[in-house]
């Protein structure tokens, strides 16, 4: 007869195995107000596709600081760990007051940041530049430009993703 007090790490060590691959998987939520899923882990890769705050992405896989994600369409790429975020992502409740409210008010608010500690900031630091920062948050570069940039300009890319 098998001793009983063998069982038990036996089990556990066999759980840890088979459970394996299952680990990592499960779902990421996007934490930021859009962002690219890239075709390859590098940013400058070409996008495949956009996603948006608070969207729910399922995880297949993590390396490198980014995640190999997989859309509700079936639609595979990769998007980088700072833009994800394990936590859920709630936009609306069932008991959530009516408002209004555009997508960046609602990205303040997920970071604690908010139009009022905004308009603070700004009475206490009214020297810095406020508007150039919100046109920067506007500018998009494309990923072929970004990598011509780089190219071009004989930068390294080792160690870059």
């Amino acid at each position: 007869m098998f001793p009983i007090r063998l069982m038990l790490p036996i089990l556990t060590i066999l759980m840890v195995f088979f459970a394996e691959p299952a680990m990592g998987a499960g779902k990421l939520f996007v934490e930021v107000r859009s962002t690219s899923v890239r075709k390859e882990p590098k940013h400058w890769a070409p996008a495949v596709a956009q996603v948006s705050y608070g969207e729910a992405l399922e995880e297949i896989s993590t390396s490198s600081g980014w995640a190999l994600i997989k859309l509700g369409n079936g639609t595979q790429g990769y998007v980088h760990l700072s833009a994800l975020t394990p936590r859920t992502i709630l936009l609306s409740g069932a008991k959530a007051p009516a408002v209004e409210a555009d997508a960046s008010s609602i990205v303040l608010a997920g970071k604690g940041f908010n139009k009022d500690i905004e308009k603070q900031y700004f009475g206490r630091e009214n020297s810095l530049n406020y508007s150039a920062v919100d046109s920067m948050e506007q500018r998009v570069v494309a990923s072929s430009e970004l990598y011509k940039f780089l190219t071009e300009g004989k930068l390294s890319l080792e160690g870059v993703s």
